[in-house]
This record gives structure tokens, sequence and C-alpha cells, in this order.
């Protein structure tokens, strides 16, 4: 049977097989050395994922990245497993907002 550390270890790997920057949890925690969120509850760095989508969609306006962002941060559904259908989905198929389009890249 595989631990719960050794599965997150195995998958760090790979992100960085991939070519992802990984960092230790605690140094980007709220009371870290580089803290990237004010608190345990915000799940999604948004730092990262407003730099993120604005590497992969280069040119894309601000404002576009900031609705996708916002769309990810407004997810809200009771069911976990749906929310994270649904992200699936955000992730997967392409945004529109203000007459631009943001697609995901496969």
């Amino acid at each position: 049977m595989i631990t719960e550390d050794q599965l997150e270890q195995l998958c760090l790997g790979w992100f960085r097989e991939g070519g992802w920057e990984t960092v230790f949890g605690p140094d980007i925690a709220p009371d870290g050395a580089a803290p990237e969120r004010v608190n345990y509850r915000e799940v999604v760095l948004v730092g990262r994922l407003t730099r993120s989508l604005a590497l992969l969609h280069r040119g894309v306006p601000a404002a576009v990245i900031d609705e996708a962002v916002q769309r990810v941060l407004k997810l809200d559904h009771p069911i976990p497993e749906q929310r994270n259908r649904d992200f699936h989905r955000l992730l997967r198929w392409k945004m529109s907002a203000t007459n631009v389009s943001i697609e995901a890249s496969p």
C-alpha cells in the first residue's frame, strides 16, 4: 500500500518532469517565509494562477485573464466532486470573455 506522502512525492516528481515548478508548502503558507495566501482557506494561489494564465495566453488583455481567474474562484457547488468537474471543464474548454476567447492548451 502507498502512503499519502509517497503519492504526493510521486506526483510532485511527475509535475517537475513535466516542467512545472514545485515549492515546499510551508514556505508559501500564511506564516511561511514567502506567503502566497492570507489563510489556509484560500485553496487557489491567485497570483500563480493569474501569472500562469497570462503566460499561457500571451496577448490576451489583463481584464480577460482576471475574468477567467474569477470564474475559477466562483466555482461553488455543495458537492466537491461536481466542483472538480466544473473546474476540469473550465480547463478543457474555452472560456469566452469580452469577445476574446481563452482556450486551454492540450
